[in-house]
């Protein structure tokens, strides 16, 4: 699976939706896992892209990163083309993640066609 797909905002609520379905209990266990291993994907992807705002973001004359009023960081055009280039080639790495079958799911299971859609490569038949 992507890097891309884990920070998805689509992804994570549906995650979140699954993990409060009634499950059996060997999958809810095999889930805590599935999400253990996303938080420390999730940690590593933002630590390095703390470290690529920190190396292409505007700077003040002390060092630290210029921000906006919304505490976005400012860029230079020419360092703004680097940093996406930088975070969509992050983005694009492979993280290995155990699937769940849907037989594993059980059968009291709701989920919309969006969050199954959102947890495709995770889900399999």
């Amino acid at each position: 699976m992507k890097l891309a797909k884990l920070i998805d905002q689509g992804f994570q609520s549906s995650m979140r939706v699954l993990l409060k379905q009634p499950l059996p209990l060997k999958t809810a266990y095999k889930l805590r896992g599935v999400v253990k291993k996303i938080e420390e994907e999730l940690g590593k992807y933002d630590e390095i892209r703390r470290e690529v705002l920190n190396k292409y973001g505007k700077k003040k004359e002390d060092g630290t990163l210029e921000l906006t009023e919304t505490n976005q960081v400012q860029f230079e055009q020419d360092s703004m083309q680097a940093f996406l280039q930088d975070i969509n080639e992050l983005s694009s790495l492979d993280v290995d993640l155990p699937t769940v079958t849907v037989t594993e799911l059980g059968d009291d299971l709701i989920l919309s066609a969006d969050d199954l859609i959102n947890l495709d490569g995770l889900l399999v038949d």
